[in-house]
């Protein structure tokens, strides 16, 4: 059979093998991230690494304090992480009338409306263009999907974004810009950032937060600088700055230079935080010295499971609401919340259970206070547009809802 059908042996042993590669992957990192959580928390301290750097004065905060950030920011992108079902339509629609010299009718248009982040940068509005990462394949996603097994902010940045035309689709934000200059809204988790912000938006973050204890130990002056020439020790290709990444190349190159950068940055991450910060915030101190604003929206948790359930009927089956000998249907919608509040990163664990719902509880609780300037409720949305004119500096929504653009 094997010398009549050798292109059969062939894919088995292919199949195989990049199987037992993201096993062996996935135990490191399971196995880092264990000794972050079992290592004493006095036994490792970045402050003695990096001195007063942010990351540092970010861990010294306690774990319960709320970030202030004040006021007339100018970091960018901002990015509105829009949850399913808490009027996140209606903010898409104010945030593109937020912009100067607005002409549009619809929000969704496209017109020559730009945000003055300062003298020499303009933003622009975007709407659902980054993909979405997932750990399998399997199901799309409103905004585009792509495979992704990091389980970590950094594992994340190795997963690039593929796209059929990614200049055309992100002409403000590609891999050789300073910084993405977009006001952006998606139904994409927290973090999800760290896969398409420009490589010196993140070598600037890597370098001013943990960077300089990792870049002593391997001599490397940058977070892209890593990733490159980890793909160069592997005689690996380097697509990272490829303007023409289809999902097609994106899916051949996963099993071998994504897989691999992902698990390395893994398991970077695993040393540069501390295990008492790790097991009171997760994640979040990395997410929080982003230099990125983000905004949310929430809703009273009871009309938001209802406004689910109505909106997502006919994935139900035929349920009903009150049936209180199954309520699995809560407990997926709850589950996506947290999601998108805990980041990126918690839904990709999650999926290959490499975490648990109490350690993503506590990261997005960790988010929510620390790496998302705004946070508004949908029955006060006037107090959350005024919060957004106030705390970003380019962004002004105008107060009168008669001025409002159509969805």
């Amino acid at each position: 059979m094997i010398s009549k059908r050798p292109w059969l042996f062939l894919i088995a042993i292919l199949i195989s093998s990049s199987f037992i590669y993201s096993f062996l992957q996935s135990q490191r990192i399971v196995k880092a991230i264990q000794q972050l959580q079992q290592t004493s928390p006095n036994s490792f301290s970045i402050a003695d690494h990096v001195g007063g750097d942010a990351l540092a004065d970010v861990t010294a905060k306690k774990t319960n304090e709320i970030k202030s950030w004040g006021c007339h920011n100018t970091d960018a992108p901002f990015i509105f992480v829009h949850i399913d079902k808490a009027g996140g339509g209606s903010v898409r629609a104010r945030l593109s009338l937020g912009a100067t010299n607005v002409t549009k009718k619809q929000w969704k248009e496209t017109d020559g409306s730009f945000y003055p982040v300062d003298e020499d940068n303009q933003a622009v509005f975007k709407s659902s263009n980054h993909n979405n990462n997932l750990a399998f394949p399997g199901y799309a996603t409103f905004e585009g999907s792509q495979q992704c097994q990091a389980v970590t902010p950094l594992g994340i940045a190795a997963c690039f974004e593929a796209s059929t035309n990614y200049a055309k689709n992100h002409p403000t934000c590609l891999k050789k810009d300073e910084k993405c200059l977009e006001v952006y809204a998606g139904h994409n988790s927290l973090g999800n950032e760290m896969h398409w912000l420009p490589d010196q938006q993140l070598d600037s973050w890597w370098n001013i937060t943990a960077g300089s204890h990792i870049r002593n130990q391997a001599n490397m002056s940058s977070l892209s600088q890593i990733m490159e020439s980890i793909l160069k020790e592997n005689n690996l290709p380097n697509d990272r700055h490829s303007k023409n990444l289809s999902a097609g190349k994106y899916k051949r190159n996963f099993a071998t230079n994504i897989q691999l950068l992902t698990s390395e940055l893994d398991e970077l991450a695993t040393q540069i935080v501390t295990p008492q910060d790790y097991e009171n915030n997760g994640w979040s101190t990395l997410y929080e010295t982003l230099p990125v604003l983000r905004a949310t929206m929430i809703r009273e948790p009871f009309s938001w499971l209802l406004s689910n359930f109505l909106w997502h009927s006919n994935q139900l089956e035929g349920k009903n609401c009150s049936d209180d000998k199954d309520i699995l249907w809560a407990h997926r919608f709850a589950l996506k919340q947290i999601h998108f509040l805990c980041g990126e990163d918690c839904k990709l664990a999650f999926t290959l259970k490499l975490t648990t719902i109490d350690r993503m509880e506590k990261q997005a609780a960790a988010n929510l206070r620390r790496s998302i300037s705004v946070v508004g409720l949908l029955n006060e949305t006037d107090t959350f547009y005024e919060m957004i004119n106030k705390r970003v500096k380019y962004i002004n929504i105008p107060m009168d809802l008669k001025k409002g653009l159509n969805g």
